[in-house]
């Protein structure tokens, strides 16, 4: 799922008003930006095209089986969703990968908010780059890992 060297990947099914924040994206060296949910592709598609991003730097997959989201320790197994009948659902989160090697994570999540719904900000757009100021930063300093 991470093709290209510099990849966000925001793991979230709302609407993509960070997205607007592309142009700082891509001043940051980010190639691509990955949506998923433990959706089928069609319905990832469908959203795509709704929300208008189709050929653009944001690119969306379905997990519907959450292998992926289950690889990544980011299964949402609080009760409170599965109360709801939601099952097999994953948590909101992002990552950063640089180079194939993720290099910042980022979860969402409270136990009063187990679907970081009140609280996205820690996966939003403007938090993740600040992140990656921070860890630029943090290697100009401390020089390459």
């Amino acid at each position: 799922m991470f093709p290209k060297n510099n990849t966000l990947v925001p793991v979230v099914t709302r609407n993509l008003r960070d997205f607007t924040l592309k142009d700082a994206l891509k001043a940051l060296g980010i190639d691509e930006v990955i949506v998923y949910c433990c959706n089928d592709g069609a319905v990832m598609r469908a959203w795509q095209i709704d929300q208008k991003t189709a050929g653009s730097m944001l690119n969306v997959f379905g997990d519907p089986l959450c292998e992926f989201t289950a690889a990544c320790g980011m299964e949402l197994t609080h009760p409170g969703p599965h109360s709801l009948g939601l099952v097999r659902r994953c948590k909101r989160w992002a990552m950063y990968v640089k180079n194939n090697i993720v290099e910042y994570v980022a979860v969402s999540e409270a136990e009063n908010d187990p679907a970081g719904d009140d609280f996205p900000e820690a996966t939003c757009a403007p938090a993740i780059i600040e992140a990656i100021h921070a860890l630029e930063a943090g290697q100009r300093q401390n020089g390459p890992r």
